[in-house]
């Protein structure tokens, strides 16, 4: 006889566990137990399970006295109402209960199961920190199971063929898509099975670590749970890559349901609820659904009801049915969202005149931070403001069918709010590219905007179609941080464009700055009034997310609703009094002005024992895989991150609310440590070393540059670790690859033996913006002081037009140098295909480059002998000129073959476009399938990041009139211009005739045809990218590649734009790759099918040269 017992009920979308319990001598005794698939139907399935449970206790002859319940797993609420819960629990917290219910020293627990996947911390029997997998499903048991299945193996003895491996190779573990795509190529390299699984068991170990633990700490004793921990070779892996000893329960693939049971057991209500095993078999039950019609979001509302009992509702949005049902805890709290998106919509109340020209703007981007001061202006000039409508299913999937490339899940719905506009039949369409937000902090020196912003017009017009269907399309460029006499320029010409007269534009705008400052006066009001009446006990949770994606409960999933359902108070960030922290001593560089709001935020929350966070982010936003890391560095205690996809799904939200909530209340202790991200100037390192990342030979020639300054540097050598695991393992975000790169060699060279953390710093480039390249720095700075290297410096050259303290001459030199080595790859790259000793071109190379790097100290010498008038001259090129000619001389001397190739372009990233390691030898490839390649040169960057400050520069004379700096800036940057300009053209006319058809166009002509895309205001690479293809294919190249770091924002950009261009260009082929640092079979197919497109154009090309040469020759000789 039992006294009493308890039920847990795991029922997730792969499979149904279920767990009956009893407490004996203080210890947790599985009674009876059963596990099996799901099947699509959960009902079913608990109901089989638990008849499955009730033989069991009867075979054994188990006579209990009272049995509590528990369900827990995605599908535990409709669960619970079918078998009585007496508690719901979420799958976070039963993991961890299940972990203690057989070992209550566990610290630490890694839950892998069939869709997902979980990392718990605890403190004793407290879940002090948590998270789960996001999107990936990469290391989950669908996915081990889908992997023995192409492997030919039995997934029971996947483990042990894994653990007779003998070297297995490094699959790329960050997403399962391309897991799947190394494991092809492998296997087609005849890899051995033993040593495939091995593979896919380390690579899903490091996706595991990396995305759900990242970071964070693990403790003493890990206890690693769920079905996947039957697989030895998976627990051989953590073992491996952690070198700790990892604990297996006896039941792993029922610790949810032991958990849950245990739980239940702990509460002992005096009367269960559970419905009885033969109540629960005998019980006819309905399930329906039906399509609600009461929004245009069109909820499928699902209906759940046994026979006789209540009906029950789920799926619906707005819980018009289901909170029927529902205990609202949060009835009582004021609606913080709702609030907000009232006094925006209601901040202007003026009218239009009947008939008025209407005005589309969309929802989405910038809407929600600039729509009272747009709708105030048009409508004061006299013109209807319509917008789209707020976010809904329709929306979502027109923006998803038109949107190009893969960004991020807001821009894609941005597209749709667009279609939208079209469909409403506006008759001009509003669409600023904001460049930069207000900026009231004097000591941060930027405000910018995401990259997807700025370029947002022109990428969304080219998707959609704007002009083709004959739409008024305004798409003006506002810098924010210019202040007011910008922002009058600029909407008088708006006005202008409109009719209206520069004074009508005036009143107009005073009427909607006004209206914009009294609507934020208004919000910062309401927020000190919330933080004022908030409870010293009580805890708030801020949410923490950019414009376009706080203020939209579609795209948050209805975050604000969630947390105020569980009793918690959800308080935006913008209610919070953010100026008043002051983040720039300890971020000095955060440019991105959503970045730095989330850094005040957290630094507020902080500093408050009632706040806590939860921040939006979502798949693919570059800004924030950066910007995370520091979130988390300054608010200094857990936080909730949650990322959100088109895939999101209610049920994991409310899992992950509710599991933060259990692990956010209870804690309470704030750490207030000190941190810093800034770098070291350059001039400030004395005899220190200093090392250079590699990126291409170029490296080697700013060393030499620096040495001639007196400065110890050398280049960085690589890490021969080709998957980059101390990077990963150190970095927790999707960053960009150089990122990546850079971080591995570095955090190599700091393993080495012989190496001096007082002695040696690291060089980094910098940057303001809006590319994530100038957060660079900040992040290895970070990792440094976590490893306890405070002591190594990252150094950088601070901005583009300081040149790090060192000079214009510095600067020149460089640029010389860079030059010629730029013409010097592009003799090699003209003779490498054709050569008919291999290697002859690269070891000629190699001997100039030599060459070169010895000439640099005398070239210093004569740089500085001169006056900086005499320079204009170009006399101090004479050595670098007469190299140049005898390295034409040697390469034209090189043997040989007459081969007729296509002339394939390559553009794209700056670092992965030069670093043959980072680009997986594309030139190498392209050659190898019959091309001759064109590579944009290294020193496109540099000469178009100083042509475009100069050109933003004279923008700022214009907005902030004569002030001392910005003239100097744009006086300093003029005559760089020339200087660089007249070099270049030197030095190529010293390469000439070997390259007389190879001259690459100069930054005016870059931005200028690539103006044709995207606006120059954008600055990212973008422009360069689009302005050099655009070059390439005028000059009747025969096909162009783009080759980016994956999820690179600006190479995404060109991703979407190059559409436009094939169109423009008679379908060039145009081949956009990116590269995340991993071997992928599907990229080396996708260059042979582009190979065979560019031969096609280059043979029909070819045909009609030669047709239009012999009709020629027979017109002549008929006149003859």
């Amino acid at each position: 006889d039992i006294e009493r017992a308890a039920l847990g009920v795991d029922i997730g979308s792969v499979s149904t566990k279920a767990a009956l319990v009893t407490e004996i001598n203080g210890k947790f005794h599985v009674l009876a137990s059963y596990y099996r698939r799901t099947d699509g139907d959960p009902l079913a399935a608990v109901r089989d399970t638990l008849s499955k449970i009730h033989e069991q206790i009867k075979r054994k002859g188990y006579r209990i006295g009272k049995i509590s319940a528990a369900t827990t797993g995605s599908g535990r609420y409709l669960t619970g109402d079918y078998i009585g819960a007496d508690l719901i629990r979420n799958e976070i917290t039963a993991q961890a209960s299940g972990a203690l219910s057989y070992a209550d020293d566990v610290d630490t627990i890694f839950e892998i199961g069939g869709q997902d996947s979980k990392y718990i911390r605890l403190d004793g029997d407290v879940i002090i920190d948590f998270e789960m997998n996001k999107a990936c499903a990469a290391g989950t048991g669908a996915f081990l199971e889908k992997q023995a299945e192409r492997l030919g193996i039995p997934l029971e003895d996947f483990g042990d063929r894994a653990l007779a491996n003998t070297r297995p190779p490094e699959l790329d573990w960050t997403c399962t898509v391309f897991s799947e795509s190394a494991m092809v190529y492998y296997q087609q390299n005849n890899v051995p099975v033993e040593d495939l699984a091995a593979g896919i068991c380390l690579a899903s170990v490091k996706n595991y670590l990396h995305k759900n633990v990242a970071n964070r700490e693990i403790g003493k004793k890990i206890a690693f749970q769920g079905a996947v921990a039957f697989n030895k070779g998976m627990v051989a892996a953590f073992e491996s890559v952690l070198g700790r000893k990892i604990v297996v329960p006896p039941y792993p693939h029922l610790t949810g349901a032991i958990g849950a049971a245990r739980l239940a057991y702990i509460a002992n209500p005096e009367q269960p609820n559970f419905r009885g095993f033969d109540a629960i078999a005998e019980a006819s039950y309905e399930i329906r659904s039906f399509e609600c019609k009461g929004c245009s979001n069109r909820c499928d509302v699902n209906t759940f009801q046994m026979h006789g009992g209540p009906k029950y509702f789920y799926n619906d949005r707005c819980e018009k049915y289901s909170a029927v049902h529902k205990k609202n805890l949060g009835a009582h709290l004021p609606d913080l969202f709702a609030e907000r998106e009232k006094m925006m919509m209601e901040a202007y109340v003026g009218q239009s005149p009947a008939g008025a020209p209407r005005i589309g703007i969309p929802r989405g981007l910038m809407f929600s931070e600039y729509f009272p001061l747009f709708k105030a202006f048009f409508t004061e000039l006299g013109f209807e403001v319509v917008t789209s409508d707020p976010t809904n299913k329709r929306i979502i999937e027109m923006g998803l069918e038109v949107a190009i490339g893969e960004p991020c899940f807001p821009f894609k719905v941005a597209h749709g709010h667009f279609m939208d506009l079209i469909e409403k039949g506006v008759d001009i369409i509003f669409a600023p590219g904001i460049i930069s937000t207000e900026q009231p902090n004097p000591h941060l020196r930027q405000a910018q905007t995401c990259p997807y912003l700025q370029a947002a017009p022109e990428v969304i017009a080219s998707a959609v179609g704007i002009t083709e269907r004959g739409i008024r399309y305004l798409t003006p460029r506002l810098h924010f941080k210019r202040g007011r006499k910008h922002l009058e320029r600029v909407f008088t010409q708006v006005a202008r464009d409109l009719g209206k007269s520069p004074s009508e534009a005036k009143a107009a705008l005073e009427v909607g700055l006004e209206t914009l400052h009294e609507f934020r006066r208004r919000v910062e009001k309401r927020g000190a009034e919330v933080l004022a009446n908030l409870p010293s006990n009580q805890v708030a949770f801020v949410v923490i997310g950019r414009p376009y994606t706080l203020w939209d409960p579609a795209l948050n999933m209805d975050i604000g609703k969630k947390i105020q359902d569980l009793g918690i108070l959800a308080i935006p960030q913008d209610f919070l009094p953010l100026e008043a922290a002051d983040i720039s001593d300890v971020w000095p560089n955060a440019y991105s002005r959503q970045i730095q709001k989330k850094l005040m935020a957290a630094r507020l929350i902080r500093q408050d024992p009632r706040l806590r966070a939860v921040v939006l982010t979502y798949f693919a936003c570059g800004p924030d895989s950066f910007g995370n890391p520091f979130f988390k560095d300054e608010i200094g205690e857990p936080c909730y991150i949650m990322q959100i996809d088109e895939h999101t799904a209610d049920a994991g939200v409310i899992t992950r609310i509710e599991a933060f909530a259990d692990t956010a209340c209870k804690t309470v202790a704030k750490k207030l440590e000190q941190i810093r991200s800034t770098d070291t100037p350059i001039t400030s390192l004395g005899d220190k070393r200093i090392w250079i990342p590699y990126m291409n030979e170029s490296a080697r020639l700013l060393a030499a540059v620096m040495r001639a300054y007196g400065i110890n540097a050398d280049v960085l050598p690589r890490s021969p670790d080709p998957g980059m695991n101390l990077a990963r393992r150190a970095i927790s975000e999707d960053v960009c690859l150089p990122a990546l790169v850079t971080t591995e060699d570095m955090l190599y060279r700091t393993t080495q033996p012989d190496f001096d953390p007082k002695n040696e710093a690291f060089f980094q480039g910098n940057s303001e913006g809006p590319c994530r390249f100038g957060m660079y720095s900040m992040l290895q700075r970070r990792i440094f002081d976590k490893m306890g290297l405070e002591d190594v410096d990252i150094v950088t050259l601070g901005s583009i037009s300081e040149h790090g303290g060192l000079g214009t001459m510095f600067a020149l030199l460089a640029w010389d140098a860079f030059v010629t080595h730029d013409l010097l790859f592009k003799m090699m790259l003209r003779t490498r295909p054709y050569e008919r000793n291999s290697g002859d071109s690269e070891a000629l190379f190699e001997q100039y480059v030599q060459r070169l790097i010895r000439m640099i100290p005398a070239h210093r010498k004569r740089l500085e002998s001169n006056k900086l008038a005499a320079l204009f001259n170009t006399k101090h090129l004479e050595e670098f000129e007469e190299l140049l000619r005898r390295a034409q001389q040697d390469f034209a001397r090189i043997p040989v073959r007459n081969e007729d190739r296509p002339l394939v372009g390559v553009v794209g990233e700056f670092y992965v476009r030069l670093d043959a390691v980072a680009n997986q030898d594309i030139l190498k490839k392209l050659e190898a399938e019959g091309a001759e390649t064109w590579l944009a040169p290294a020193t496109e960057f540099f000469g178009y990041v100083n042509y475009l400050g100069r050109m933003l520069s004279k923008d700022r004379l214009k907005d902030c009139g004569l002030s001392g700096s910005e003239l100097k800036e744009f006086i300093t940057r003029s005559i760089n211009v020339r200087l660089a300009f007249k070099d270049e053209h030197a030095l190529y006319h010293a390469s000439t005739p070997f390259l007389e058809d190879r001259y690459d166009i100069g930054p005016d002509e870059v931005i200028r045809e690539g103006s044709k895309y995207v606006n120059y205001n954008f600055g990212g690479e973008a422009i360069c990218s689009m302005g050099k293809s655009e070059d390439f294919a005028k000059r009747g190249l025969d096909g162009i590649v783009s080759v980016i770091p994956f999820n690179c924002m600006p190479g995404n950009t060109v991703t979407a734009l190059s559409q436009a261009l094939r169109r423009r260009h008679n379908n060039i082929p145009f081949l956009n790759l990116d590269y995340d640092g991993f071997v992928d079979a599907s990229r080396d197919a996708k260059i042979v099918n582009f190979m065979w497109q560019v031969k096609e154009r280059h043979a029909g090309r070819k045909a009609e040269r030669e047709q239009d040469i012999a009709e020629h020759l027979s017109d002549v000789t008929s006149a003859v």
